[in-house]
């Protein structure tokens, strides 16, 4: 072989060695990459079998209107003449208690707020509903007792929102602290909501 085949057959290899690499580059960007794809949803799906498990042994509570009802005292709050105390009723539709249950409304006349101790199983399909009577209250003074009892973590977002809405603050019997809410709409000048709008969002903290 001359010098001259040996030049170009060295300039073929050497390109040839490029173009393997090259490959072998690509081959391997490619591989990581749907590798961290395959474990972001790996992970993604362990997270939603943690919250569909969380679901299934998490109390749901949800409001609707309440009614006063015969030996049942919701007075007037002293705050005020006028705004009288917005009685609400808790239905619990599972099988599994809540306790330590703080119930916010925010209404077109101000924030109410009201607590009871718990809320039984199955609460709302019998003639045993749980009826909460909530105090009118000035928006600080109820966030502030709120994240001194549950943490200012799970308020944060009901700070900041903006529309009409109700919540319901609970801790489930491992202590963990749920909240449930929804946008809502209210009728008779801010002192009675409609059922069943918008779509109730449970979040753990």
């Amino acid at each position: 072989m001359n010098q001259f085949d040996y030049a170009r057959w060295s300039i073929i290899l050497g390109v040839a060695s490029l173009v393997i690499s090259f490959g072998v580059g690509i081959v391997v960007f490619w591989y990581t990459r749907e590798t961290q794809k395959l474990r972001k949803a790996a992970q993604h799906q362990l997270e939603l079998s943690r919250e569909q498990i969380r679901a299934t042994i998490t109390p749901f509570l949800d409001l609707r209107p309440g009614e006063v009802r015969q030996g049942q005292d919701v007075p007037h709050t002293q705050v005020a003449e006028v705004r009288p105390r917005m009685p609400v009723d808790l239905i619990n539709v599972t099988d599994r208690l809540a306790y330590d249950v703080a119930v916010v409304l925010q209404s077109p006349v101000g924030l109410y707020c009201g607590y009871v101790d718990y809320v039984e199983a199955h609460a709302g399909r019998s003639e045993d509903v749980f009826t909460v009577g909530l105090d009118a209250l000035r928006d600080e003074e109820a966030f502030t007792h709120l994240a001194e009892h549950y943490g200012p973590e799970c308020l944060r977002d009901l700070r900041e929102r903006e529309d009409m809405f109700g919540a319901v603050i609970f801790r489930d019997l491992r202590g963990n602290v749920c909240i449930i809410e929804r946008s809502l709409a209210f009728t008779d000048g801010g002192q009675q909501f409609q059922e069943g709008r918008g779509l109730a969002k449970l979040r753990w903290f």
